[in-house]
């Protein structure tokens, strides 16, 4: 594994960490969150294991999809009232839409080419929608708010991967340097993600400052 993914898997220690460090100051989307990212730690050195052992772990990948779908959809919905029914009623028919996919067009030991990027596209749509919401609500603080970058990470993370992932299988198949520009730019996708999530555990904290300046601008 080269210096890039070695980053990029260890960037997950930027939420994991943000998250066990700022559990006390947590509300209850935060707390899902850092369930999430526990869970995403324990997968990702589970994955790293088997990759340098050299057994195969994109079955992994794959029984982590609903996983992560079901995490975040959740949160999304927490932070996006008006819309919460929608968001959460997305979690069941993806669920079995996954299975049905698995068992019959999918082989859970490849890139999951078609489950992957529908829980990407989802994710995107219910995480702009939710960052349009927060804006809307908080104009002059969103930018302290957790929905505000948990929005923003997903925005990046999936939206910047839907091709990859829908490209998956075809990548395989291209020369080794074209294979590894894709993975490269996956990784990169991956960090930016991690850091913005671990962002969102954070604005809380360093975002008091900012809340009470625009509650001092407001009464002007």
């Amino acid at each position: 594994m080269d210096l890039l993914g070695w980053f990029s898997s260890g960037s997950i220690l930027f939420p994991f960490l943000s998250g066990i460090v700022t559990k006390s100051k947590q509300d209850k989307p935060l707390k899902l969150l850092n369930a999430f990212f526990i869970v995403s730690f324990i997968a990702e050195c589970l994955g790293t294991y088997y990759a340098r052992s050299g057994i195969n772990n994109l079955w992994m990948i794959t029984l982590f999809t609903p996983i992560e779908f079901t995490f975040l959809m959740s949160i999304l919905s927490y932070y996006n009232p008006p819309f919460q029914k929608v968001l959460r009623g997305t979690i069941i028919p993806f669920l079995i839409l996954f299975i049905l996919i698995n068992y019959f067009f999918e082989d859970i030991k490849h890139f999951n080419i078609y489950s992957r990027p529908l829980e990407s596209i989802l994710l995107t749509l219910g995480s702009a929608h939710t960052l349009f919401f927060t804006i809307q609500k908080k104009p002059l603080t969103f930018y302290a708010m957790p929905p505000f970058w948990v929005c923003i990470a997903i925005i990046v993370f999936f939206a910047g991967n839907i091709v990859i992932f829908a490209l998956a299988n075809w990548t395989l198949s291209l020369p080794k340097p074209n294979a590894v520009f894709f993975s490269s730019i996956y990784m990169v996708f991956n960090i930016l993600g991690n850091i913005l999530f671990a962002l969102a555990f954070w604005s809380p904290l360093f975002g008091k400052q900012s809340l009470e300046m625009a509650k001092e601008e407001e009464r002007d």
